[in-house]
């Protein structure tokens, strides 16, 4: 009878040290925590403590042994109600989480989970967006980096990866699993070195070096298409390398960039500096067309947009450099580069109709942006055809105090004062015939007596006078 009691309680026993490996807070939570009796605790938005719920922007819920340790289960909430976390924790000053720990947004949505040891990051954690994609995911040993990190964009599209050692970034691209199953860690971090000094020199604006070590790396292992674009960026600052940036960002679209609009981008861009205007405008429409919806997505579109409306407008086709111009404004309505592009393209058109087009993206440009040159420069040659020459030449006045060189404005001035000369009528002065024939007769004499010893100016000014004076006289004889 004795042997099943013992089997039974050995059974029992194993079941509850299993409970305590596999589920370490279970006694916690479910047993050993109804003892006590649950706080709430508030704060405000920088997690400093509060006296009401009034006051707060957090607020938690958690239960203290009778030596003020936490026991069971904490949970901190929005003040909506929301979860905003939930966890264990072995102490609160300073805040030790332990286990499983789970974040949320406050539309509820799950924003961070991993595993705690002694309030240090334990194992795998994983960060979302708020629209529940995963954001990035890594291997932690005690807070410090270790393993493969993997990074995503909003629409699920992995874009980055690294892989870490104590805390410390060794190597970066894509597809690195592929890499740790075919090289060794030190190889790797050989390749890493050159990269993570390519990025350090192209920080510094050494774009050659940042190049160079790109290369290096490649060599070590190649086909990595991360630093394939990294490196075509290096040569895209140069406009010596600017075929070798072609060829980078082609050759990382071959091998599937998992962001291959940035790739058109700057194929746009080159050709663009290159000036083969209708080439970068299909580059720049394949990026927008391929442009995912996310913030920097959104950015790169609404470059690519403006981008087009230089080109358009380069290429004088100045009604598709409008509208180009328009897309961008519709994507970032605070860029007064925008307005005062469209507001010459206006101008181009020579259509007096949108002189209103023109007024109205300049005085929005200048409110963005108060030492904008161009801005009153073309505002006021559209004052000017507009026959406003006082408002014409204010605007052309603080253009040339931003900038007295500004081209525009000094073709503008040129005009305002042929207008100006154009329209001037000068006022006769009133003759004073007795003072001037006193000063002709004095010089008939002279003239008459000293002409042979008079020269120059003088003699010529007594001769003319002289002659006024005979011709006054002979005009008095007749009358």
């Amino acid at each position: 009878m004795k042997k099943p009691i013992i089997i039974l309680a050995s059974l029992l026993i194993a079941i509850l040290v299993a409970i305590k490996v596999f589920i370490p807070f279970f006694y916690d939570d479910y047993i050993f925590s109804r003892f006590y009796d649950k706080s709430t605790e508030y704060f405000d938005k920088n997690w400093k403590p509060v006296n009401s719920f009034e006051e707060c922007e957090f607020y938690r819920e958690i239960r203290y042994k009778s030596d003020g340790t936490p026991i069971g289960e904490v949970k901190d909430f929005y003040k909506s109600g929301q979860l905003q976390w939930i966890g264990h924790v072995s102490n609160v000053k300073p805040f030790t989480r332990e286990g499983k720990c789970l974040n949320y947004f406050q539309n509820g949505q799950l924003a961070s989970e991993g595993e705690f040891k002694f309030g240090e990051k334990f194992g795998l954690h994983k960060h979302y967006y708020e629209n529940g994609q995963l954001k990035q995911s890594g291997e932690f040993t005690f807070g410090l980096r270790n393993g493969l990190f993997s990074f995503y964009r909003e629409n699920g599209v992995k874009y980055y990866q690294s892989i870490c050692s104590g805390d410390s970034i060794i190597y970066k691209g894509l597809e690195l699993e592929k890499v740790q199953e075919k090289y060794d860690i030190e190889t790797i971090k050989q390749a890493g070195t050159y990269f993570l000094a390519a990025e350090k020199d192209f920080k510094n604006s050494d774009f050659q070096q940042s190049a160079q070590n790109c290369t290096q790396s490649l060599s070590i292992i190649p086909d990595n298409s991360y630093i394939i674009f990294h490196r075509g960026k290096s040569y895209l600052q140069d406009s010596t390398t600017i075929n070798e940036s072609r060829m980078d960002f082609e050759s990382a679209l071959t091998l599937n960039f998992p962001e291959p609009y940035k790739c058109h981008f700057n194929l746009g861009v080159g050709n663009k500096m290159q000036e083969n205007w209708g080439t970068a405008l299909l580059n720049y429409e394949n990026a927008i067309q391929q442009v995912p919806n996310y913030q920097q997505g959104k950015e790169i579109k609404t470059i690519a947009y403006f981008d087009k409306g230089e080109c358009y407008s380069a290429l004088d086709s100045n009604y598709q450099a409008i509208d180009s111009y328009t897309e961008a404004i519709n994507l970032d309505d605070t860029n007064p580069a925008f307005y005062v592009s469209r507001a010459y393209v206006y101008l181009k058109t020579s259509d007096n109709s949108k002189l209103p087009n023109v007024i109205e993206d300049c005085t929005k440009s200048i409110e963005l942006d108060s030492e904008n040159e161009n801005a009153f420069a073309y505002r006021s040659m559209a004052y000017l055809k507009s026959d406003n020459l006082t408002y014409a030449k204010y605007d052309l006045e603080q253009a040339l105090a931003l900038n007295p060189y500004n081209e525009l404005a000094i073709s503008i001035r040129d005009e305002i004062r042929e207008i100006e000369y154009a329209q001037y009528t000068p006022t006769p002065e009133p003759v004073d015939w007795g003072n001037l024939l006193n000063n002709a007769h004095t010089l008939y004499r002279i003239y008459e007596t000293g002409k042979d010893l008079l020269n120059g100016r003088f003699k010529k000014a007594a001769k003319d006078l002289a002659e006024d004076y005979i011709l006054y006289k002979i005009f008095n004889n007749n009358n």
